[in-house]
């Protein structure tokens, strides 16, 4: 009797767990022009210390966010880090994406312009007309 609830247990949390992770399925893309480029200044520093280049795309029918990034400040890289996962991507006054830390990273801010990103769905279906989302890190 105990075998057998633990194995229903085990089934029931496999399956809440299922149902309540977001999609996440991750493509990568050439990096372009129509890239925008996010830079954060590290506090009482004059360069950035952390410079992003991010996009939005549909893929399969839902909103998808695209982005490469590197740590130009070094020494704050741990602090920035942490702020990264701690970002979040708004549409329509509601979050629909938390954690950026899927964008990938290059070591250098030139290789920025000609790297790779990665793109991960929000699993928000994309209108059929122009829209407009925000990048809070």
């Amino acid at each position: 009797m105990i075998r057998l609830f633990a194995k229903w247990a085990l089934i029931a949390l496999f399956a809440s767990v299922h149902l309540l992770t977001p999609a996440t399925a991750q493509t990568v893309v050439q990096v372009t022009d129509s890239f925008v480029e996010y830079r954060l200044k590290s506090f009482n520093r004059t360069r950035p210390g952390l410079v992003i280049r991010w996009q939005t795309r549909v893929i399969g029918g839902e909103i998808a966010i695209c982005g490469v990034m590197t740590y130009p400040e070094f020494e704050q890289r741990s602090r920035l880090r942490s702020r990264v996962k701690r970002g979040t991507i708004t549409y329509e006054g509601q979050v629909i994406m938390k954690n950026l830390f899927f964008f990938s990273e290059v070591g250098r801010e030139a290789q920025l312009a000609t790297g790779q990103a990665n793109c991960r769905s929000t699993g928000v279906a994309a209108p059929n007309a122009e829209y407009t989302v925000f990048i809070k890190i």
